[in-house]
């Protein structure tokens, strides 16, 4: 029983890695498009 829920556990850890890597992106995606967006307003001023 408890290989099995070691086997789990690090399925769960893989799977948080991914879900941060995936937030770091999706940042660093906001972070540039409200830089351009911020960078469009500031030329029609």
């Amino acid at each position: 029983m408890i290989p099995l829920l070691i086997e789990a556990v690090k399925e769960q850890q893989k799977i948080i890695e991914k879900q941060n890597k995936e937030i770091e992106e999706l940042k660093a995606g906001v972070k540039k498009a409200l830089s351009s967006n911020l960078t469009a307003e500031q030329r029609w001023q």
